[in-house]
């Protein structure tokens, strides 16, 4: 898909639509041939409700692609569409980020290697660093071979507040926590600390509950449900969706969040702050 000047990039889309008769078999099987390209960027597509959408979620993860959904609805075709403009115009293949050491916390970074930059699209790398300086480079490969930039010392904003880049840096750090926890099988280190990382700083995920006060209720009972659905928002619109609920009350029974837990509900929305106000004002009165 790149020039004939480079070496050409490979990408593979697999569709599903159904799960086969003898299903583990195939699957084991499948896992095993992609296993052996894991050179390719490999994008799936699933149509309709019996697709096996973890299956190929994992799949893809494993090598460095993506599984999108295709909704049985009249935008359907629309959904194809979207789906072919995001994978059409490589830009970048093999794209490495390099900083120096003594100028970050390494462990704290987030993803710094990508297989694909699309037309369009971003990378974002999030992390804490050790002085105000930073000097790095970045390595890929686009249509005329080999590309070398130097990552100049980026503009500071000012502004943000209630650690706005903090929380960033842990909204990165949580998504792709919970990607490689799809992709790999041994994965209890990763979902604890996904589920510390989303108690911590608030976050709604597949590992965390969600805690709905009702808003008629003069005892404020509060009622937890498990947040099925935010893994499949998170994976498909790369988004974590942010709680900022009025002061809940602990309650018994599976999947409660204790009082320690519940805490930093707030978010870096000035306007949740004056629906914070709101509630209080509500409260008092």
């Amino acid at each position: 898909m790149l020039s004939s000047t480079a070496e050409d990039e490979e990408i593979e889309v697999r569709i599903s639509s159904n799960c086969p008769a003898d299903s583990l078999s195939h699957l084991c099987n499948f896992e095993r041939y992609c296993s052996l390209l894991s050179h390719l960027l490999l994008c799936s597509l699933a149509f309709g409700d019996d697709a096996d959408m973890e299956f190929l979620k994992k799949l893809s993860l494993r090598n460095s692609g993506f599984a999108r959904k295709i909704y049985e609805a009249s935008d359907a075709a629309l959904q194809l569409n979207q789906f072919y403009k995001q994978v059409s115009s490589p830009l970048l293949s093999n794209v490495t980020f390099k900083y120096q050491e003594n100028q970050v916390v390494s462990d704290s970074l987030t993803r710094t290697n990508f297989h694909t930059l699309f037309d369009g699209s971003e990378l974002i790398i999030s992390g804490r660093l050790h002085a105000t300086e930073i000097t790095g480079e970045v390595n890929a490969r686009g249509c005329t071979g080999l590309i070398c930039p130097r990552i100049v010392k980026p503009e500071i904003i000012p502004g943000h507040k209630r650690n706005f880049m903090e929380r960033m840096w842990a909204f990165l750090t949580i998504q792709q926590l919970l990607d490689k926890i799809t992709a790999e099988e041994d994965n209890a280190s990763l979902k604890q600390k996904a589920l510390e990382l989303a108690l911590k700083y608030s976050f709604v995920t597949s590992l965390t509950s969600l805690v709905v006060v009702k808003p008629d209720d003069t005892t404020a009972e509060a009622e937890t449900k498990r947040a099925d659905i935010a893994e499949d928002l998170m994976y498909q619109s790369s988004a974590v969706m942010m709680c900022a609920p009025s002061y809940p009350e602990k309650t018994d029974g599976e999947g409660d969040i204790d009082d320690d837990q519940a805490t930093d509900w707030s978010s870096s929305d000035e306007d949740n702050e004056n629906i914070d106000d709101k509630d209080e004002n509500h409260r008092n009165d």
